[in-house]
């Protein structure tokens, strides 16, 4: 059975002639939207329960899609997924692809050809019956047509692009004039087509019993509709030969072509034309890349068709082919309007009534019959809808090979791997990556960037072995290359990468970054830099790399186009603000011109290009050589360039049609619900519902702290409390940094590093042995209070809160909570000088990638604790190379329903400032967050585990982890960490503690072997320190991670042999 994704073509085993598109499957791990369709269809085999809970969560039961019908069937339905054929699969140039889910090795198309199946919407008797249905049956379907002769029905669209005035721009939203005609002969042009709708079936036929089928519910659908307007839908999409019916009025105050008004005549009738009259654009940048350019203000938001007929505008078309295509290129994506259930022309009707005239070699794939215009007043109703497609691909491998595939024999590359590279992709070593960020150039709304990235070593991939997770590259030899923003989404202008070596060279997936400033996608559309204007910026850009000055003046050095250009860029790909766009605005009044005969108006034979557009075109082509081949569509002949990657700004990618759209949420970095009760008017210590004093496991069971079912009381009831044994209110701030429980105490709980819940699979099951860092009596306190100041890179150290008697209230009973009952492998501090301060060390859990690794928090509680959860701050290590885990960002964001930046479920509820604790989030954070397969821990992934198109990603996300927390050990050792040193130094140095740094090289050395410490063999000889065996993958490491893996297990050598040299001294 085919596994589905979304945008397939797909048609019911029950009746292949009832044809659907993919909408959402089970596999969706974005988040869905509640589904609301008054036009869902219930399926014989879908229960009532599943698609009410479907409509709740907007997302299938699993082995169920979502399919959209295409007209003349219309509605939606969840369908199993064996119940449905799979007819095509749609795929753009620059999409990801494998053979199958589970393959490592993985291709990028780089070219597309589409044939489609053609039924006609109409006959040339269609004005002589006006009641029938809009479907003729007197010509039969044509087949396999070359997707390149069709045109959809009108020349503009939503998503066309445009160069007006030296600005580029994108349509989204267009304005037409829809022309009817009644069953008397008369026509005329409605005053709003937005009150045309179009006939449906009799309310309730969407939900008959299970025992009559999909397809038969939907052709009883489609021959209801024949005779009967009980219920009707917005016409959303108009086509001539479609059925509508109307108010009276939308007709009287219309413009008549034919014939008056007759107010006897049912308003019912078939639309004869759409006319296209004006355009709304958001336009993105001028021309700032042509010499001695000085564009002008930008456009006006709305043109009319004066404009659009004006012989100003050039359109930009993607399938134009120049007349020599490269010899290594496949050519262009052919075809790309056409889809099922779409409605088409031919480009050149009279060529194809001669080719398909039922003739020759080509009856097979039927005969057109043109429908003249003589038999429909003028009207050109040879209308074509696209039953079914078939589409044909080019991919290029990621091992350099190419193949051409049937679009079904492949899948898309879904939730792709961020280390996954292709060949032709421009990538940075991270290592040697310098990061600027100018003490005077502060973010606001008018300027771009907050830093800027220097890398010292760029190069180009050769080819790729996934599986080993190695790239081949070629290096640049002397790059002057600044990149702008923390998502490296714009290159300075005058960046130079210089001559490419010969030289191939072998490194790990997880030592090199691609950036979209630098490896634009095949399909991209993009500026091209004059020669000119290059070399004028460049030399700006060498000046400051050899002086080694600041790139401060960069951006303040730019035209205001640039500037201009550099906003577009961060606002669609630097997480900025969104393009404003205001959607549902009402139409511009604009008036059509007079049209007596009722002829179509062919906008595209009237348009002329005012000159050629030499700045513009289209990624076609990522050349070994690091040059970029662009395809010049709007030149009149069209014509490929290769331009060097550093002269092409890329500023539309097939990935940014949300680029157009403005963002509604301010700020989408938390998450918030009212069972948080974050804002709350009430005030919890006036509450008359006291806490209660629980420690629970987020999803997990419930830890009595303080003596079990104690409340939080006043310090009034503490003193007179006599069951409570953890520490008094009373206890001195100075004499609590120096108390700890004895051993015994802490023994009763869990005597080894908590291990990860039982979900993951990825790690061995093995349990190795165990190391209790409880067990050594010269551990440092778990928590303690210092008297030393708070350290200067506490993230909220600036962040000072005024500590009323209610908040140290509070703050102290978290304290007394955290003295008794921390996990083992944890350690907090907080400074009696800041005691809304706190920072977290946990040592990462065995069976896990983050083994015998030092993960440090920041929290602060604030004003609104603890009716809103502490502030939090993760201490990335990853020299940016990616998150270490999916919950831990690398700009320090902490993911976790506790925390209020996730959202709660029944197995991971929410911050409750009556039940919640700070030990529940140290507690969460271990047990769900630091997991043996921290892959599935991502937005969504849930519904992956266990699925064989995810067990290759969750391995290399798990070894890549597993490398990365190594160097998390390297920095902990060379940078120290405040309030943290001599946990530090006792976890991985001091000869009376667990020496962990001496088993973390140990057990290094043996995943790098492939094996595993045998029993009772010692990690270094003359350690005294607990024997554990050495942890291992279910699969050995790849060559990309045992490459980063030997670097990192060399600096923890010399780590340990400098701290030797030292101890002897």
């Amino acid at each position: 059975m085919p596994s589905f994704y979304v945008e397939d073509t797909c048609a019911l085993k029950g009746d292949r002639k009832i044809i659907g598109v993919v909408d959402r499957t089970w596999r969706d791990v974005d988040s869905n939207p509640y589904y609301e369709d008054d036009d869902l269809l219930q399926h014989e085999k879908v229960s009532k329960s599943a698609q009410k809970a479907f409509v709740e969560t907007g997302l299938p039961p699993r082995g169920h899609v979502l399919v959209s019908f295409t007209e003349p069937y219309s509605g939606c339905s969840l369908v199993p997924e064996d119940d449905l054929v799979l007819v095509d699969r749609a795929f753009a140039i620059g999409d990801v692809v494998k053979r199958s889910s589970s393959d490592v090795l993985s291709g990028t198309i780089v070219g597309t050809s589409i044939s489609c199946t053609l039924d006609p919407v109409n006959s040339e008797s269609i004005f002589n019956d006006e009641q029938r249905s809009a479907v003729p049956l007197t010509q039969g379907p044509l087949l396999d047509i070359a997707g390149e002769e069709l045109k959809l029905l009108e020349d503009h669209h939503e998503g066309d692009h445009l160069i007006y005035q030296d600005w580029v721009g994108v349509v989204t939203d267009v304005f037409e004039e829809v022309t009817v005609r009644l069953s008397n002969g008369s026509v005329v042009v409605v005053e709003n087509h937005d009150e045309l709708d179009v006939p449906v079936a009799p309310e309730g036929l969407g939900a008959l019993s299970h025992g009559k089928s999909l397809a038969k519910r939907l052709k009883q659908r489609l021959q209801r509709e024949d005779s009967s307007f009980e219920n009707l839908r917005p016409g959303e999409v108009l086509y001539p030969g479609q059925k509508v019916i109307t108010k009276k009025g939308n007709l009287r105050r219309g413009q008549w072509k034919f014939g008056a008004y007759d107010s006897s005549i049912e308003p019912i009738a078939i639309v004869v034309q759409v006319r296209l009259l004006g355009i709304e654009v958001v336009w993105m940048t001028p021309n700032v890349v042509s010499p001695n350019q000085n564009p002008g203000l930008e456009p006006p938001r709305t043109l009319d068709l004066d404009v659009l007929e004006s012989g100003q505008i050039t359109w930009y078309d993607l399938e134009r082919l120049p007349q020599q295509p490269s010899s290594r290129l496949p050519g262009a994506a052919q075809g790309l309007d056409v889809a099922a259930g779409n409605y088409m022309r031919f480009l050149d009707p009279a060529g194809a009534a001669v080719k398909y005239n039922g003739t020759r070699d080509v009856t097979a794939r039927g005969t057109f019959r043109r429908i003249p215009r003589r038999a429909t007043q003028g009207y050109d109703m040879n209308v074509f809808r696209v039953r079914e497609t078939k589409t044909r691909i080019d991919v290029q491998w990621q091992d350099l090979s190419t193949s051409q595939e049937e679009a079904m024999s492949v899948v898309p590359y879904l939730n792709v791997d961020d280390h996954d590279v292709w060949p032709g992709e421009i990538v940075v070593l991270k290592e040697t990556e310098e990061i600027q960020r100018p003490p005077g150039w502060i973010e606001t709304d008018n300027d771009v960037f907050e830093e800027v990235a220097v890398p010292k070593q760029v190069g180009v991939v050769q080819r790729t072995d996934p599986g080993e997770r190695v790239a081949h590259v070629r290096w640049f030899s002397d790059p002057k290359v600044e990149i702008l923003g923390e998502s490296r989404s714009v290159l300075m202008p005058g960046s130079i990468l210089g001559q490419l070596s010969t030289e191939v060279e072998e490194v790990s997936f997880y030592e090199i970054a691609t950036y979209p400033a630098l490896t634009p996608r095949r399909g991209d559309l993009a500026l091209i830099v004059s020669q000119s204007a290059y070399v004028d910026h460049s030399g700006a850009v060498a000046r400051r790399s050899r002086s080694n000055a600041s790139a401060t003046s960069a951006f303040q050095s730019l035209t205001t186009g640039y500037q201009t250009l550099l906003n577009y860029l961060r606002r669609t790909r630097g997480g900025g603000t969104s393009i404003e766009h205001t959607s549902g605005a009402p139409e511009p009044s604009i008036q059509s011109p007079n049209n007596a005969s009722g002829e179509s108006v062919l906008l595209s034979s009237t348009i002329s290009q005012v000159r050629d557009i030499d700045w513009f075109g289209e990624i076609v082509d990522l050349g070994l050589d690091g040059l970029l081949t662009v395809r010049l569509g709007a030149l009149s002949e069209v014509r490929d360039i290769r331009v060097p990657a550093e002269r092409v700004i890329a500023i539309v990618s097939g990935d940014d049609a949300s680029s157009y759209e403005a963002s509604d949420s301010k700020d989408e970095g938390v998450w918030t619900d009212e069972s948080m009760s974050i804002g709350s008017q009430e005030n919890i210590y006036d509450s008359d519902e006291v806490m209660e004093d629980i420690v629970e496991y987020e999803g997990g069971a419930r830890l009595d702290a303080d003596g079990g079912d104690e409340m939080w009381t006043t310090d009034d009831e503490d003193a007179k409390s006599t069951s409570d044994t953890s520490m008094s209110d009373d206890v001195a701030a100075d004499d609590l940094s120096s108390s700890e429980p004895s051993l015994p105490q802490k023994q009763q709980q869990t005597d080894t590093l908590v291990s990860a819940t039982p979900m993951e699979m990825s790690w061995n099951e093995t349990k190795p042995n165990e190391i209790s860092l409880l067990s050594f009596p010269s551990m440092p306190a778990q928590f303690q209070i210092l008297d030393t100041p708070a350290p200067i890179d506490h993230h909220f150290l600036n962040e000072a809160v005024e500590l009323s008697a209610n908040l140290m209230r509070r703050i102290r009973k978290e304290h007394r909570i955290m003295q008794s009952s921390l996990p083992d492998g944890t350690f907090v501090r907080t400074w009696d000088s800041r005691l809304d301060l706190l920072r977290v060390l946990i040592v990462g859990p065995r069976n896990t990638p983050y083994e015998l690794a030092p993960f440090v928090m920041d929290f602060h509680f604030g004003s609104d604790f603890p009716t809103a959860p502490p502030g939090s701050y993760f201490h990335s290590w990853t020299n940016g190379i990616g998150r270490i885990n999916p919950n831990l960002y690398e700009e320090g964001k902490i993911c976790l329903s506790l925390l209020g930046t996730w959202p709660g479920d029944e197995k991971n509820e929410g911050w409750s400032a009556k039940q919640s604790s700070m030990l529940q989030i140290i507690v969460s954070l271990m047990g769900l967050v630091l997991v043996k397969e921290p892959y599935y821990n991502e937005a969504g992934f849930d519904v992956l585990v266990g699925t064989e198109e995810s067990r290759i990603p969750s391995i290399h996300y798990s070894e890549r982890a597993y490398v990365m927390a190594k160097g998390f050990i390297i920095h902990a050792l060379q940078h120290p960490v405040g309030g943290l040193e001599d946990v530090i130094i006792w976890l991985y140095l001091l000869p009376d503690g667990p020496q962990l740094l001496r088993h973390v090289i140990a057990e290094s050395e043996a995943v790098d072997n492939g094996g595993m410490l045998t029993e009772g063999q010692g990690p270094s000889e003359g350690s005294s320190s607990t024997v554990m065996k050495a942890s291992s993958h279910m699969t050995p490491l790849s060559s990309g991670a045992l490459k980063m893996l030997r670097k990192h297990v060399l600096m923890l050598k010399g780590t340990l042999h400098k701290n030797l040299n030292h101890s002897a001294g």
